[in-house]
């Protein structure tokens, strides 16, 4: 038969920061001035619970949207977090972004299982301070 999938949408209605720890999760840190000390993080469930922080207080909640999809195998999901989110909105159509580098850092965490990044690790064991760049500019062409 064929797999079956299934899409979850973030409901307003749940409970914000709350990703249970048993779940299978992305966390993705976003430090737009490259400092190295102060990061956006987003995190996202494959059932589509979430969380949000600023240096990991829970104050900053920003409005963001993520969408999961999955079937018996595999997981995915679309988020996407509004520029005027991350800076000031008079900075956010201001700015040439087209030339800026951003650091990100983005883990998934399988419960019981394995954790992975996607920034190349000195290790085999991931951590929350391992970072690649994302250049913009190179999107552009």
């Amino acid at each position: 038969h064929a797999p079956t999938s299934t899409v979850t949408r973030v409901n307003k209605e749940k409970q914000r920061d709350h990703i249970k720890p048993e779940s299978d999760q992305i966390k993705l840190r976003i430090d737009l001035d490259r400092d190295y000390a102060s990061w956006f993080e987003v995190g996202w469930s494959a059932s589509g619970e979430t969380h949000d922080s600023l240096n990991e207080m829970l104050f900053w909640n920003p409005t963001w949207y993520v969408a999961t999809s999955h079937d018996d195998n595999s997981w995915s999901a679309e988020i996407a977090i509004p520029l005027e989110q991350l800076v000031v909105a008079s900075d956010a159509s201001a700015k040439d972004w087209a030339n800026e580098v951003w650091a990100l850092n983005a883990i998934r965490t399988i419960p019981n299982a394995a954790t992975h990044s996607m920034a190349p690790s000195i290790s085999d064991r991931s951590a929350a301070d391992d970072w690649f760049l994302l250049d913009l500019s190179v999107a552009k062409h």
